[in-house]
C-alpha cells in the first residue's frame, strides 16, 4: 500500500498520473476549504458589527422618539399657560 499525500491508497495498479491528479485534487480541496474557512470567519464579524449597527440605530430611534415626544408635550402645554396668562390680564 502506497501512501499518498496522507491518503493510502488501496487500489494497486493506478497509474501514477493518476496518482497525481488526486493529490492535486486532493490540495485544490484543502485550499477551497481555507477559503471557505476565511469567508465564515468574515461573515461572522460582518454579522456581529450588523447586529451592533441595528441596535445602537434602535436605540437612537427611542431616544428620537422620545425627545419628539417631549418636545410635543411642551408644546402642547405651552398655549394653555399663555392663554391662562392672558385671561388673567383681562
Amino acid at each position: 500500500m502506497a501512501n499518498v499525500n496522507g491518503y493510502v491508497d488501496l487500489l494497486e495498479g493506478i497509474p501514477d498520473e493518476t496518482k497525481e491528479e488526486m493529490v492535486e485534487l486532493n490540495n485544490t480541496l484543502d485550499k477551497l476549504d481555507s477559503c471557505l474557512d476565511a469567508l465564515e470567519e468574515q461573515n461572522d464579524s460582518l454579522n456581529a458589527k450588523l447586529r451592533d449597527l441595528l441596535q445602537s440605530s434602535q436605540q437612537a430611534r427611542q431616544e428620537l422618539q422620545a425627545e419628539r415626544q417631549s418636545l410635543e408635550t411642551e408644546q402642547n402645554t405651552e398655549p394653555s399657560t399663555k392663554s391662562d396668562q392672558e385671561q388673567k390680564k383681562q
